[in-house]
């Protein structure tokens, strides 16, 4: 019997009210092969590059040729009112 919060509850309600622990599956890799899967992840995580990289070139010389206000595109033409509100 277990005491929980002043009441006695017997293992097999327990069960029930999902407060037993149960059992683990297997692990399905060795140890060896997880050893190596964890090596080629630190070595990866050395080689990675958090710098600014363009990945499309004509989408950025596009937004270098258009128009901004403000930071934002506007039509091209007419002088432009930017006005939030």
């Amino acid at each position: 019997m277990f005491v929980f919060q002043g009441k006695s509850h017997s293992s097999f309600s327990l069960s029930f009210s999902g407060l037993t622990a149960l059992p683990r599956p297997e692990n399905p890799l060795p140890l060896a092969s997880r050893e190596g899967a964890v090596l080629r992840y630190k070595e990866k995580k050395k080689t990675r590059k958090f710098d600014k990289r363009i990945r499309y070139i004509l989408r950025k010389a596009r937004a270098d040729v258009r128009k901004r206000v403000k930071g934002r595109f506007v039509k091209a033409g007419n002088a432009y009112d930017y006005d939030p509100l």
